[in-house]
């Protein structure tokens, strides 16, 4: 089959018509991670020796996936990619003689880049339209002073608490991401994308979420899409691409999935009394301060548990899981793999009490209810405000 080339001028500068070899074998290379010119370059071992030689410290071994996509490695790579794509450049413009062939491997190049950013625009759109990259914050998140919280940790923590902006980002990528998928939308989509692209790479260098050299990628993708010719679209790959990605978020959700509680304990509770000893110094007292028991259920691996989170005395937090029952008036906390089952009542102010025993020895804790602590997620929206209310 003879692929229809691509509309470039046949007066066109000698910049445009490099930027034509660049951006496709750029592309390729950043999309594949190399994969695309194997045989050029074994990019493990270079990487290794370009870090070590030009950067003059040694590249970390291979990690597990964590969500980074800021490694060292990832910057040392995209630098490699680099430099390939323009020695490639180089080499094809010596070659190339009529100028066909610039325009004839544009267009597979061009349809590879376009689905690969209309698909990761529509699997961030759904991950938001659903609220399951930014989960609305926890009970214990709550617990989280606002000093002690990281940027990617408030960044996450304040999309989540407001579903709406969560939803209308999502609405954003998403739609950008089902145009480029079609021909005939692909200039609107690509222009859409790099708006959005825009706003959340600022995002990720303000908040120092570690995907900023992959937004970067999809921002510059965008740009690039924006060159005018027309492509054909393959039908069945469009409605893929459209299909998947919420499949798979919601896949993910089933693994994860949260449900209400059932305890009817759940609540941010201040210790008002701990018989435990205290400590000589304040930095080694373990008796609780505030108590986070979550309202909600979460499985995972065919288990069930719900969250708790204690701060303690001396500062330290531990975070856990709690269970309720069977009997009516138990309750067991597992932190650190160590497990206490307390026994619980409330005494006639309506003061939470458990009862449990450490090294033998029993002791018991006055718990009462913070309301102050869940004021992010019950002061609620009001039209009308006759004072700020910023706390």
């Amino acid at each position: 089959m003879v692929l229809p080339a691509v509309p470039i001028p046949t007066r066109s500068l000698l910049w445009q018509r490099v930027g034509f070899r660049f951006a496709p074998v750029y592309g390729l290379l950043t999309i594949t991670t190399g994969l695309f010119l194997p045989w050029l370059l074994p990019w493990r071992a270079a990487a290794e020796w370009f870090a070590l030689t030009v950067l003059h410290q040694p590249l970390p071994p291979h990690l597990a996936v964590n969500g980074s996509g800021d490694t060292l490695e990832n910057y040392v790579l995209a630098a490699l990619y680099l430099l390939t794509a323009l020695l490639v450049t180089l080499v094809w413009s010596l070659l190339e003689r009529r100028g066909r062939l610039t325009e004839r491997l544009f267009w597979p190049a061009h349809t590879a880049l376009r689905f690969y950013t209309g698909f990761f625009l529509l699997f961030y759109g759904w991950s938001k339209l659903l609220l399951s990259q930014m989960p609305a914050p926890d009970l214990t998140d709550l617990l989280t002073p606002l000093g002690e919280m990281s940027p990617m940790g408030l960044l996450w923590r304040a999309v989540g608490a407001s579903p709406l902006y969560e939803v209308a980002g999502g609405l954003a990528e998403a739609v950008a991401g089902a145009l480029l998928l079609f021909r005939r939308t692909s200039l609107p989509g690509a222009l859409l994308g790099a708006g959005v692209m825009v706003y959340g790479f600022l995002l990720n260098l303000s908040y120092d979420v570690p995907v900023k050299l992959f937004s970067a990628h999809l921002l510059l993708f965008c740009l690039l899409l924006l060159i005018p010719f027309l492509l054909r679209l393959w039908a069945l790959l469009a409605l893929a691409a459209l299909a998947y990605p919420p499949f798979s978020v919601r896949q993910m959700q089933r693994q994860y999935a949260a449900r209400p509680a059932a305890s009817d304990l759940a609540g941010i509770y201040t210790v008002l009394n701990d018989s435990r000893p205290a400590a000589s110094r304040l930095e080694y007292d373990t008796r609780w301060q505030k108590v986070a028991l979550s309202d909600r259920v979460y499985s995972q691996s065919g288990q069930s548990f719900s969250g708790v989170r204690i701060r303690r005395v001396s500062g330290d937090e531990l975070r856990g899981a709690y269970v309720a029952g069977p009997a009516a008036d138990r309750l067991t906390v597992t932190l650190r793999g160590n497990s206490t089952t307390f026994r619980y009542d409330h005494d006639p102010s309506g003061h939470l009490l458990l009862h449990g025993e450490e090294g033998g020895t029993p002791f018991t804790l006055e718990l009462a209810p913070d309301p102050d602590a869940r004021r992010l997620t019950t002061r609620g929206f009001h039209w009308v405000n006759e004072t700020p209310f910023n706390r």
